[in-house]
């Protein structure tokens, strides 16, 4: 699942920015179509944004993280799921309810990709 975050350049469409985005951060590239999972509005970074989310096969070769994540790591999606608990997100959120909604989207977000995956 891809998360479509940052703001568009000039004249580009959310699924290339995806593209752009996982080819630049992780080196992925993706085989074929992108299919929208989700589609939410977000505050981050003192902006209105939009949250897009992204299932799609990716293409043969080596991921590697950029270095502006040396903490980040690939799980399963399923894996991501079961963490996100509704006392986990509560945690996370520390209180702060724009969180909170944010990581019930990426959870509802995680439930409609796994339901896709199961039944292709």
């Amino acid at each position: 699942m891809v998360p479509a975050r940052r703001v568009r350049r000039g004249g580009e469409l959310p699924e290339e920015g995806a593209r752009r985005e996982l080819l630049e951060e992780g080196g992925v590239r993706i085989d074929g179509e992108l299919e929208i999972v989700g589609c939410y509005p977000m505050y981050v970074y003192g902006y209105d944004m939009l949250q897009i989310s992204y299932r799609g096969r990716v293409a043969d070769g080596d991921v590697t993280i950029s270095h502006e994540h040396d903490g980040a790591q690939w799980v399963k999606a399923s894996d991501m799921r079961t963490l996100l608990t509704d006392d986990v997100i509560t945690d996370m959120a520390g209180g702060n309810d724009d969180v909170a909604r944010l990581l019930g989207h990426i959870r509802t977000d995680l439930d409609r990709y796994l339901a896709r995956v199961e039944s292709a």
